[in-house]
C-alpha cells in the first residue's frame, strides 16, 4: 500500500481554495446510485465512523482536481485503467492507494472502457470536498 501525503504544494493550493459553505447532503445514501458527470457512485457500507463506495468512470472521463479537510480516503482497483493524479504528478492505479486528508487528488480514465475502483473514506462524511 502507497501513501499519498500532504505536502506544502497541497497546503499553499488549499489555502488558496475558496472554502465552500457545508453542503446540504442527505441523511444517508443507503440504496442511491448517486449520478455523476464522470459515472456514478454507489454506498456499500457507512456506519457513521468511515464508508466504503464503488465508483464506475465512464471513458474519457475524470473527477476534479480535489482534496478533503477532515477525512483520508483510500483508492483500490477493481480494473485496469484508472489513472490517478495528484499535483505532484499522475500514475495508473494499480494497488491500494491511501490519500491523508488535505492533498488533491483526482482520478481519470483515458482506457477504451469503464472503470471501476473502490473508495474508503473516514471519517464518513460526504459533503467534506474542496475542489482546486
Amino acid at each position: 500500500m502507497r501513501i499519498i501525503k500532504r505536502t506544502a504544494l497541497d497546503s499553499a493550493m488549499l489555502a488558496c481554495c475558496i472554502k465552500p459553505a457545508p453542503s446540504h447532503q442527505p441523511v444517508h445514501y443507503k440504496g442511491l446510485v448517486v449520478i455523476k458527470p464522470w459515472g456514478y457512485e454507489f454506498e456499500l457500507f457507512d456506519n457513521g465512523k468511515c464508508s466504503i463506495w464503488l465508483m464506475c468512470m465512464r471513458v474519457g472521463t475524470s473527477t476534479s482536481l480535489h482534496c478533503h479537510q477532515r477525512k483520508d480516503a483510500a483508492f483500490m482497483p477493481l480494473t485496469d485503467g484508472v489513472t490517478f493524479k495528484t499535483l505532484a504528478g499522475s500514475e495508473m492505479l494499480s494497488e491500494y492507494l491511501s490519500v491523508e486528508k488535505g492533498a488533491f487528488h483526482a482520478q481519470e480514465n483515458n482506457s477504451d472502457h469503464d472503470v471501476y475502483f473502490l473508495e474508503y473514506e473516514w471519517p464518513s462524511e460526504k459533503g467534506d470536498l474542496v475542489r482546486a
